[in-house]
């Protein structure tokens, strides 16, 4: 589910899971 709050909020801890 980090990958797809990544997406969404992009937050610098989650972007390393997600986009970026």
């Amino acid at each position: 589910r980090f990958i797809l709050t990544s997406r969404t909020t992009r937050i610098p801890t989650l972007s390393i899971h997600g986009d970026g």
